[in-house]
């Protein structure tokens, strides 16, 4: 190696920041998620105080399934950033781990397999400089078995690395083969044991802490395997799996095939940096031709780079994983000589950094997520003990069966032959790659792991790309039917019980409104019996000891049926070579799908009847649980009522969260020097403001800091989760110092600015955009309350949207304007809506100069106008027939 530029290897100032602020954002979703489980503890103790019968237990269900929340909440404040190096043998991952702790080589390296143990790098002072040895991954917390004190070797200005090297070696130098076998019990045993490092060091100062892990083969002993396993399991690191040739040769396909054997179905849950090691600067430039740095950054390198990405994409099994979960760079410490290889490796570095702490945050924003849909449990649940008559729950239940029977019948249909077309794919893919397969498998060490390798590869680089592959198109299919095809959905999202048997099948709540979510539900519900074919058509061994499969019986026995007649265990003569063994387990893999595929009505016809069963239940449960409830409704509401503010508080504190996540910690700026507009009631202030790249903002926020800030904000986030098309959105939340909550809006013109301008159709549209917000909001039982020309905005041209900035009814209290919000289906309140648009419709007729062509069309919406001002609102028209009747008056202007 050259002499080495003295560089930084990466800006520890910004990594700094990215590293501080992220920790900043975990804690503050942690704060928030302690506070949720204490009031959410307190109030299912008032619950359980009042003594309310199991209907109410029932109902308040969501609310006590936390212990997920719990148990995920403990790992979110973990204050440092965790990297695993996974690969090959000689695939760079310790010389890569000596470059950025920018010291000199002290761990094993050479070619073949040099460790066994994993090694975790952690930051101490010089004088606190120790290895320990700890019993396990799992008993790390404990204390070590062994310790040598490393700080001797720290006292200098420079690092006596050699003798670091030669005082850990006994420790993590892999033990002599022909002394201690890598299969006896002996190796198994001392391969367990799990080594912590921690030394002086500027990267591992910032909270970064690394892994450095045994060269990863698909033969390894199972204790390697297993190390691996808990180390994903138990610390939750980004993993940085590193490979040599840019091609992807089929070692290092063999390499990240173990990695998915070794981590199952956690491998879902891991984040997978793909590193490209060895990319020798001169095989980038390959002439002697002068290069400047920009060129070689803004060209070369990006060329590089996608060129050398393009080819992993072609690797089955690796292409999804960086696709869904992952990213990828190229480095090499080698060209540490060369200022253009000092350039690429900082600027990987730094990109690699910046994976992994934003991946740090996938914990919080889990949690977070969770924690959000048990809020919108709990006023789910504070709706419900609103009034329901028994004649309304029946035709709700008829209605809900209906809509079941009608949508299973279109399913089976259409599901029978999708699973047909992707059995003939898959057979087609397997007899293409044959060839492929046997010569890889006759290649293994242990000819008694080739049939786990065949049904491994199989399985990962065959049926899961298929399988995502006709989840991605059918899934497009799935949604555009789903959201576009009404007759789909077909009202359910206005039945509760419907979307209540939804929100339980689909597994967790989603954060948005009851159209919304029911459409998400018929896209998984489609998708579905996809990942059930998946895992049908080759098990992992982990299944013997999933609860959550021993739990549903039903589908075991729907795999056991599938399954029936497939025979994995060969006969093996003696004289049979490694590719016939290869072959056969491949013809009885390939053989076991054509009778599995001979099954498929039969096996069809009982999975539609069962999910449809389940959610008939499921219907009359809610039904029941309705029923039983009404007498205690008032009484619930009491208790519940109490509680909105505190809630209320809790949800924005998580999208508080959320925004500065969006904006990589950054905090927004205010421009205090003017106000935008002036709150008539004094209640609120409007300021212009920016967020990083978001320049054109409008923050609302009270004039006097109090907690119904958050109702109001809680409002905005409710109307958010109902994506109607033309209200203004609330975008962000942040609050400051002073407890401030800034509530952000785009910036848009007020119509009130130019009512003079406007045209026969643009005060149509006006007023048809506005009826159908209203429609929005009444069909979800909630009112506007200040429909006026202030508040609404023009977006485009002839695009309206309404806004809630300025109220209608002066000298109002705080209180009095919050708690217009709350829901409710009281036909006089939501007449009021309908008054208001009638007397902003008739400003608007007012404004218009007379045309003689359009008497009669004027007329006629004079007319309209006129009825929604009628004096008795239940004379008043609905919404959706204003939208209606407008609709018909543009097609004639």
């Amino acid at each position: 190696m050259g002499e080495v530029l003295m560089t930084n290897t990466f800006d520890d100032i910004e990594l700094t920041r990215i590293i501080q602020s992220n920790h900043r954002m975990r804690q503050m979703v942690q704060q928030a998620t302690n506070e949720f489980l204490s009031l959410q503890s307190e109030l299912l103790q008032q619950i359980e105080k009042e003594k309310f019968d199991q209907t109410i237990e029932r109902k308040s269900k969501p609310l006590i399934d936390i212990l997920k929340i719990q148990r995920l909440n403990k790992q979110v404040i973990a204050d440092k950033v965790q990297l695993a190096f996974v690969g090959e043998n000689s695939s760079g991952k310790t010389s890569l781990i000596h470059f950025l702790l920018e010291s000199d080589p002290f761990l094993p390296s050479d070619v073949g397999s040099v460790s066994a143990r994993i090694i975790h790098l952690t930051y101490s002072n010089s004088t606190e400089a120790c290895l320990y040895v700890y019993q396990s991954i799992n008993e790390r917390h404990k204390e070590p078995i062994e310790k040598v004190n490393l700080s001797e070797y720290f006292l200098q200005p420079e690092p006596n690395w050699s003798g670091v090297k030669d005082a850990i070696q006994q420790h993590v130098a892999r033990p002599d083969p022909e002394k201690i076998p890598k299969d006896s019990t002996e190796f198994a045993e001392w391969a367990k044991h799990f080594v912590k490092i921690q030394i002086p060091s500027k990267l591992l100062k910032l909270g970064i802490d690394l892994y450095d892990t045994p060269g990863l083969l698909f033969s390894d002993p199972p204790v390697l395997k297993k190390n691996l396993r808990d180390l994903i399991k138990t610390v939750i690191p980004t993993v940085v799996f590193m490979y040599e040739n840019p091609s992807v040769i089929s070692d290092t396909k063999d390499c990240f095939l173990a990695l998915k054997e070794a981590l199952g179905k956690q491998l879902d849950d891991t984040r997978i940096f793909f590193l490209n090691t060895k990319v020798d600067i001169g095989t980038i430039i390959t002439n002697d031709e002068e290069i400047n740095a920009q060129e070689f950054e803004k060209r070369i390198l990006v060329n590089t780079r996608e060129e050398r990405k393009n080819l992993l994409l072609k690797a089955p099994g690796m292409a999804e994983q960086i696709s869904q979960f992952g990213d990828f760079d190229i480095i090499s410490v080698e060209s540490q000589w060369d200022p253009n290889g000092v350039k690429m490796n900082q600027l990987t570095v730094d990109h690699l950094i910046q994976f992994v702490a934003n991946s740090d945050l996938k914990l919080a924003k889990k949690v977070s997520a969770l924690v959000l849909s048990t809020i919108n449990s709990f006023f789910d649940f504070a709706f419900v003990t609103t009034h329901r008559t028994h004649e309304q729950l029946q035709e709700l239940r008829r209605n809900a069966d209906k809509w079941t029977e009608n949508y299973f019948i279109h399913y089976q249909s259409d599901l029978d032959g999708t699973l047909r077309n992707l059995y003939d794919v898959i057979a087609s893919e397997i007899n293409e790659k044959m060839e492929s397969i046997v010569q890889r498998a006759a290649k293994l060490d242990a000819v008694e792991t080739m049939g786990q390798y065949i049904r491994t590869l199989v399985k990962e680089e065959i049926i899961s790309a298929i399988i995502n592959k006709f989840i991605e198109d059918y899934a497009i299919r799935s949604i555009v039917r789903a959201f576009f095809d009404s007759s789909l959905l077909n009202n359910a999202d206005k039945n509760e019980f419907l979307v209540a048997v939804q929100q339980n099948l689909l597994g967790h709540q989603v954060n948005t409104d009851d159209e919304t979510f029911c459409q998400l539900y018929l896209c998984k519900a489609s998708i579905k019996p996809l990942y059930f074919i998946c895992d049908i058509l080759i098990e992992t061994d982990e299944e013997d000891n999933d609860t959550k499969a021993r739990k549903n019986s039903g589908r075991n026995e729907l795999k056991k049926k599938l399954r029936q007649g497939i025979n994995r265990r060969i006969v093996q003569s003696k004289n049979m070579e490694r590719r016939d063994i290869a072959q056969q387990y491949l013809n009885d893999i390939r053989s076991g799908f054509m009778k599995q595929k001979n099954h498929l009505n039969q096996i069809l016809e009982q999975w539609c009847e069962e999910e449809k069963q389940e959610v008939k239940e499921k219907i009359d449960e809610q039904y029941e649980l309705a029923k039983r409830l009404l007498p205690q409704r008032n009484k619930a509401y009491g208790v519940t009522n109490k509680y909105f503010a505190q809630f209320a508080h809790i949800q924005c504190k998580l999208i508080i969260a959320q925004s500065l996540t969006s904006f990589n910690g950054h905090i927004p700026r205010l421009n205090l020097a003017e106000q935008i507009f002036i709150d008539d009631n004094k209640l609120f202030q409007f300021y212009s403001a920016e967020w990083l790249d978001k320049k054109d903002l409008i923050v609302k926020k009270l004039k006097n800091v109090s907690n119904v800030q958050y109702l109001e904000a809680h409002y905005y986030l409710e109307l958010s989760k109902m994506s109607i098309p033309n209200c203004l959105p609330l975008l962000y939340l942040y609050e400051n110092s002073d407890s401030e909550l800034w509530m952000f809006f785009p910036k848009y013109e007020c119509l009130e600015n130019k009512i003079n301008t406007l045209t026969i159709k643009n005060v149509f549209n006006v007023i048809r955009t506005i009826a159908t917000c209203l429609q929005k909001l009444h069909d979800n039982e909630l009112i506007h309350g200040n429909v006026n020309v202030r508040n609404i905005y023009i977006k485009n041209d002839d695009e309206y949207l309404l806004g809630d900035f300025h109220s209608t009814r002066m000298h109002e209290t705080l209180e009095e304007y919050v708690h217009k919000y709350k829901k409710h289906q009281e036909l006089t309140i939501v007449g009021n809506d309908i008054y208001s648009l009638g007397e902003l419709g008739m400003l608007l007729y007012e404004s218009l100069g007379k045309n003689e062509n359009m008497v009669k069309i004027l007329d006629e919406f004079k007319s309209l106008i006129g009825k929604c001002l009628d004096q008795d609102p239940v004379s008043r028209p609905k919404a959706s027939k204003i939208a209606e009747v407008l609709k018909s008056l543009l097609e004639k202007v």
